[in-house]
């Protein structure tokens, strides 16, 4: 008998540490969706609809929180998911606008588990969204690992994420948790030299959003550490698979062009449609100077670029090939049409947290001044999505 506490008190040691960072994850995870929607759905009522929460209301509190934060885009991936691409374009008061611009596998996503498991479009998006946020929280933290980070900065990494400024984005009916899962995990098969995983996580980005395609650097650039540019000039044969699945990359790109041209006979369909937005290429340094002196949204969307490529620096600084060249492309072809949503973009990408982390790794008191304001700032961003607030885009 005397030896049975001891024994407990070691199995419990044990699943702990077994299990230390699933638990970490399911409790920040748990927490930072309680209170956000909470959050947004008072910030909903009170500052937009203006209804009072009666206690009849508080029976169908989940349909009215999901409304509250279906804006902006959410509507285009709707209809992608109940009705496919356009014929023609018929959106927004111009009549131009069609849904040519977003990539299928979100809302392709959504009407498979509408047809298997009988939920609405709307509810489909939150449940892709929730369990690929806590998916790519479980490959961040190995990521970490891999790179020998110690337990308690792993557990800061996880708490900031889940209350970062821009959650909100995590939250809502978006691509950014399932673009966030893909990349996640592209970086962990990529330092583990699995290639034909990390070429089908690419495949996916590609086809999740346009900027996945930028996946390829990652593979590439991580194959030439592993192998060195000598196996690739030889051909041997492990640098022939990376630079398979480089190739894999791009597809589902060349696919939907593919299908643009059969279907509405424009293979670029996803580019001209921009116009629809006011979205013209041009020189991005141009866009963000026009919109440092504008004021309003667009000098905050210009001092955002500046702390974005800030980061990109500091994974330079540190030496991290791969993710400081992802991280600077995708932070520059946003800016080649239009600086809005810039933020979206840059806490979208997992690279961001690694510079944030890098900064802030040798000191406590800056994780928390970090996770303070982090989760200060991802309160008013929530109330601000919820009221259509085009600041919080």
């Amino acid at each position: 008998m005397q030896n049975e506490q001891p024994a407990a008190e070691a199995a419990a040691g044990s699943a702990w540490l077994k299990y230390r960072y699933l638990i970490v994850i399911l409790c920040a995870f748990t927490a930072s969706r309680i209170l956000f929607y909470f959050i947004g759905l008072m910030g909903y009522i009170n500052f937009g609809s203006g209804d009072a929460l009666t206690l009849e209301g508080m029976f169908n509190m989940w349909d009215r929180t999901a409304d509250a934060f279906c804006s902006f885009d959410c509507y285009w991936y709707s209809t992608i998911a109940q009705f496919g691409y356009d014929n023609y374009p018929h959106g927004l008061t111009t009549g131009h606008a069609a849904n040519w611009a977003f990539m299928p596998v979100y809302p392709g996503l959504a009407r498979l588990l509408y047809e298997l498991l009988g939920i609405s479009i709307l509810d489909a998006f939150y449940l892709i969204s929730n369990v690929c946020f806590l998916v790519a929280l479980v490959f961040i933290a190995k990521c970490f690992l891999l790179r020998g980070v110690p337990d308690y900065k792993i557990y800061f990494v996880i708490f900031f994420m889940c209350f970062c400024p821009y959650e909100v984005y995590f939250i809502a009916p978006y691509t950014e948790s399932l673009f966030l899962m893909l990349t996640s995990m592209l970086f962990y098969y990529s330092y583990r030299r699995l290639w034909l995983l990390a070429a089908v996580c690419g495949f996916f980005m590609t086809g999740t959003k346009v900027l996945g395609v930028m996946s390829v650097f990652v593979i590439f650039i991580e194959a030439v550490r592993a192998y060195g540019i000598r196996s690739f000039l030889r051909l041997e044969l492990p640098a022939m698979k990376s630079l398979l699945a480089v190739f894999i990359v791009p597809m589902p790109f060349f696919l939907l062009m593919t299908f643009y041209y059969y279907y509405i006979g424009d293979s670029e369909a996803f580019k001209n449609i921009q116009f629809a937005w006011g979205r013209v290429i041009g020189n991005p340094f141009d866009y963000w100077l026009s919109g440092l002196m504008t004021g309003g949204r667009k000098t905050y969307m210009a001092i955002s670029i500046v702390v974005g490529y800030l980061l990109t620096f500091v994974l330079l600084w540190r030496r991290l090939w791969a993710e400081f060249v992802f991280m600077i492309i995708c932070c520059t072809v946003p800016i080649l049409t239009s600086i809005n949503t810039f933020p979206r973009y840059l806490f979208g990408l997992f690279p961001t947290y690694i510079a944030l982390y890098e900064i802030v790794k040798r000191n406590s008191v800056l994780r928390y001044i970090l996770l303070t304001i982090g989760a200060a700032a991802a309160t008013y961003f929530t109330v601000a999505w919820v009221n259509s607030k085009f600041f919080a885009i």
